[in-house]
């Protein structure tokens, strides 16, 4: 039986796919206002607004029941305990990259993905374009990764420096809004999960060669 990306997929080569970036759209965790991303971040640069969001979301113990992973909706990627036991036991993961996700009452019922290895750019082999360099903190801002087809499924590129330079779990470097473009993982970190959660949704990485 095919997994949901060999299914969302079809028409690529996903035996090729060297790293993956995470996608989890089903389920949602839990959705915030508008306001949500100001609760939760720190401004780094009052110039030209630069953050990062360095602060534990709260979601309502309801809302998370018994899943095993999901997203919050501010585009952060969640696991449940036995997930992030198994990533560390197994791979050269951390308890570092994660951060926990608790209720109001201070209970611990998700965890963040949240890598500390920071990959080398690839934004030049995925379509990035710098939109801003502030003159005051040197903080770069990037334009989204660009896709080759229509139908907004995500794909990246990635050059040979930057994956020698992978972890097992990675943040891309290039951002906005001071949130990585993506989050990877390793080849084998995706076998090991789709494997046991084959309704995991990810997004291929492929290498691409040099001219």
């Amino acid at each position: 039986m095919k997994n949901i990306n060999e299914k969302d997929y079809s028409d690529f080569d996903l035996s090729k796919a060297v790293a993956f970036a995470l996608r989890f759209r089903v389920p949602m965790i839990y959705g915030y206002d508008d306001m949500a991303p100001c609760k939760f971040e720190t401004v780094l640069c009052e110039h030209c607004g630069h953050s990062v969001w360095d602060k534990e979301y709260l979601v309502p113990k309801a809302s998370v029941r018994n899943r095993k992973f999901g997203y919050l909706d501010i585009w952060k990627y969640v696991v449940d305990e036995e997930i992030r036991g198994k990533l560390i036991e197994n791979f050269d993961i951390t308890e570092d990259d994660f951060r926990p996700v608790r209720t109001k009452s201070g209970e611990i019922v998700m965890w963040e993905i949240a890598p500390q290895h920071v990959m080398k750019p690839i934004g030049n082999v995925n379509g990035c374009k710098k939109i801003n360099v502030c003159k005051k903190c040197g903080w770069t801002e990037y334009s989204p990764p660009k896709y080759e087809i229509d139908d907004c499924r995500e794909y990246y590129y990635i050059t040979k420096e930057a994956l020698d330079d992978m972890h097992d779990i990675n943040f891309m470097c290039e951002e906005a809004f001071g949130q990585p473009f993506a989050t990877f993982v390793s080849r084998r970190v995706y076998d090991y999960l789709i494997e046991r959660y084959p309704r995991m949704q990810f997004a291929p990485v492929f290498l691409k060669e040099s001219n």
